[in-house]
């Protein structure tokens, strides 16, 4: 994979000006070769190219075995809003035991080591969560309105609902 999209890359289609393009054409290649469909080979295709451009110790630690396709997807998946600077400070500390961790365990250890490398950029994020927090209410199948929590406390959905009142 990581190949094909260094070929596109590399080819007619200039990843700095048809980004589209270039990750379309490696995403069908890729998704022809292994039968995969359209959406899995575009995202196969978005992880060979992070790992080729922002993680490479990444790409090396998977072409050698030392962890699997899972392992780099989190590795990937949970650096990919940080500076490529912290990204690669957090993967190389963790690289060495990450073939050790279950991949739960690996996106918690990323976790602490992002916040450990750049607190005022958690902190930030924290607050920007916060800002967002918000409570969904949907019908279930027996047709009662149920409050569907997103980043909030649980405990006000529930006693509000308890107690009669509208969220």
């Amino acid at each position: 994979m990581n190949e094909i999209v260094a070929v596109y890359e590399d080819s007619e289609h200039d990843y700095r000006r048809e980004t589209e393009k270039a990750l379309e054409g490696a995403a069908e290649e890729i998704g022809a070769a292994l039968r995969l469909t359209r959406r899995t080979a575009g995202m196969e295709a978005a992880l060979a190219l992070e790992m080729n451009r922002k993680l490479p110790s990444v790409h090396n630690a998977l072409l050698r075995g030392e962890i699997d396709h899972h392992r780099a997807k989190v590795l990937v998946d949970s650096t990919l809003h940080v500076h490529p600077d912290t990204a690669r400070k957090v993967v190389d500390t963790i690289l060495p035991e990450a073939g050790h961790l279950t991949t739960g365990q690996l996106r918690s250890r990323i976790a602490k080591l992002r916040i450990d490398e750049n607190p005022a950029d958690a902190l930030n994020r924290y607050e920007w969560d916060l800002d967002d927090r918000r409570v969904v209410v949907e019908a279930n199948p027996s047709r009662r309105e149920a409050p569907m929590d997103l980043s909030v406390s649980p405990w006000r959905p529930v006693h509000l609902c308890e107690r009669g009142e509208s969220l």
